[in-house]
């Protein structure tokens, strides 16, 4: 007897990820407004909404994550000739190009005026081959009307509210996969970066400021900072899926890799982000408006800045030093204009770092003269990262140096002749990183590489001794 097809449903089953959610945030990514408009416009009719957005953000199919336990399934069944059809809701022209990729029979998908989920899937299947002549593979509530009429379900990682559905169907499917992990999300809420956050510190350690309640207001101004860095750094990997793909190690980020859904990472931005706002008002306004800067800042950089040859690293330089600004705002405490200069300069400087790591790990690749995924940059540009980093940090150092003779240095430092020791001991540290990163020897962030490396942390804790000596403290 002949089997019959085997038809495989595409979002959350042979995908890790979903056509409709990969065209909105690829959409997003190259067409900001536009994608905002079309779906005020188009939202209420899915079928319309996912043909604009199709249109609007091309998908590259070849590189999506594919579950390799319905791939299996898929091979098994051709192998034993079988004929295999994609049967999705998503837009007809990417469920095509996903079926061609792999060598499939006719698909079917939703063509811009019926959304083929659901009932409507079953039709379609029921009209081509008959109730109970094709097993369906599928992943949620809307593929229970499929099942029934299959002569095999199939369920892929089925949830517990979904298993209860399934039962109260009277169906008994077969499963297969596993769902999502936990600690998948949490890798991609990025907690190691949230050690850079301890920037809003600098400002206690600049005035010399180490009051109980000074320290507990930063400590929660940085827990608002380090949610709502998470959030960024969701919906950053949500922008840029195709470029992690492409990329030695990006491509290994949960929604890159679809080891989390699209789904999963907008809800826990959007509920962190209302968290982060929420403490951050708790403890002033004021930060809160700083906040909300650093927010709307890092996702112009997400949306468009980062693709800005040289605008990007003065945006990554300005990044940086809000949080500075906010440790001040936080606590009361005037900003120095030194510290201000300081930082911009000295953030400029690991910015054109951290590029020029990437393109010395590109070169190291074999990518030679090819743009980084996502970025304009190209090998041609490190020499000129490399003089920017150098003057940068030069002028870093020089401002602490400058420093010595200010007023306030005349205040707060008792032993100002520390201070330029402390520069000494600052511009080795600049010395090495740009060093490190020519030679494409640490981190794609230099911020976070600074703060893990042994070395680097001794330079820094030697710079900490200097000054504190200079202050008469230590």
């Amino acid at each position: 007897m002949t089997e019959p097809p085997l038809v495989v449903d595409v979002d959350g089953t042979l995908l890790r990820s979903d056509l409709l959610l990969e065209s909105f945030w690829a959409a997003l990514s190259a067409h900001p407004l536009r994608t905002v408009l079309t779906v005020a416009r188009t939202v209420w009719n899915r079928a319309r909404l996912k043909a604009a957005l199709a249109e609007l953000g091309p998908v590259d199919v070849t590189t999506l994550p594919i579950r390799d336990e319905v791939l299996d399934r898929v091979t098994a069944a051709r192998a034993a000739g079988r004929p295999v059809i994609l049967a999705s809701g998503s837009d007809e022209r990417l469920v095509r190009a996903l079926s061609d990729h792999l060598g499939l029979e006719e698909p079917i998908g939703s063509d811009g005026s019926t959304n083929r989920i659901g009932k409507a899937k079953e039709a379609a299947l029921v009209a081509r081959f008959g109730r109970g002549g094709f097993d369906y593979i599928g992943d949620s509530a809307a593929d229970l009307p499929v099942w029934q009429s299959a002569r095999q379900a199939i369920a892929v990682a089925p949830g517990q509210a979904l298993q209860h559905r399934i039962a109260e169907a009277g169906l008994e499917p077969e499963v297969v996969g596993r769902s999502w992990r936990r600690r998948d999300l949490v890798r991609g809420l990025r907690p190691h970066q949230w050690v850079k956050n301890v920037l809003l510190f600098l400002p206690l350690i600049a005035a010399h400021v180490f009051e109980p309640t000074a320290v507990l207001r930063t400590i929660l101004g940085i827990a608002a900072f380090s949610a709502a860095a998470s959030a960024v750094y969701l919906i950053n990997d949500l922008l840029d899926l195709e470029a992690d793909r492409q990329h030695e190690t990006k491509r290994k980020r949960a929604f890159a890799a679809g080891t989390v859904p699209i789904k999963v990472g907008m809800a826990t931005a959007a509920g962190i982000v209302v968290a982060a706002f929420l403490l951050a008002l708790a403890l002033s306004p004021a930060f809160a408006g700083v906040l909300a800067v650093y927010a709307a800042t890092s996702l112009a950089y997400s949306l468009v800045l980062k693709r800005r040859r040289w605008i990007d690293l003065g945006v990554l330089s300005g990044l940086y030093s809000i949080r500075i600004f906010a440790g001040a705002v936080v606590t009361g405490l005037f900003m120095s204009p030194w510290l201000i200069a300081f930082a911009l300069a000295a953030f400029l400087s690991l910015a054109a770092v951290k590029r020029l790591t990437e393109l010395a790990k590109a070169e190291q690749r074999g990518i030679g003269d090819l743009a980084l995924p996502g970025r304009e940059y190209r090998g041609a540009d490190r020499r000129a990262l490399l003089i920017l980093a150098t003057l940068a940090a030069g002028l870093a150092v020089g401002i602490v140096l400058l420093y010595t003779g200010s007023e306030t240095a005349v205040l707060l430092y008792p032993a100002p002749i520390w201070i330029p020791i402390t520069a000494t001991i600052l511009g080795v540290w600049f010395a090495r990183m740009i060093v490190l990163g020519w030679h494409g020897r640490q981190d794609y962030d230099p911020v976070v590489f600074a703060l893990r490396d042994p070395v680097g942390l001794g330079l820094a804790l030697l710079a900490l001794v200097a000054m504190l000596r200079g202050a008469a403290i230590v």
